[in-house]
């Protein structure tokens, strides 16, 4: 069976994976660029970068947690329905009654 949300892990793996190899190059530049510019431009554009990914990295996960477990949900209904059970929606949730 095909994971839905594949694409976001995917999406996510290579977000680290790029992070990283900035973090490397940046690395390899700053030891030629080593001046008040360069401490600059690393406060401005790359300092909060790791932080905002770890975010992303955090909601992404959390994300998929409720996918799933909505999914699972969705499913014990599912399957309730068919041996004739109730659904959550019959047992004490809200109707359109």
């Amino acid at each position: 069976m095909h994971d839905p949300l594949t694409p976001i892990r995917d999406a996510d793996d290579r977000l680290r994976h790029e992070f990283v190899e900035l973090a490397r190059l940046w690395q390899s530049v700053r030891t030629d660029w080593a001046d008040a510019r360069a401490a600059e431009f690393e406060r401005q554009h790359l300092a909060e970068l790791g932080p905002s990914l770890n975010r992303l990295a955090a909601a992404l996960a959390e994300y998929t947690r409720v996918v799933r477990s909505a999914d699972r949900m969705l499913r014990d209904d599912d399957t309730a329905a068919n041996r004739g059970g109730n659904s959550a929606l019959d047992s004490g949730g809200a109707t359109d009654a």
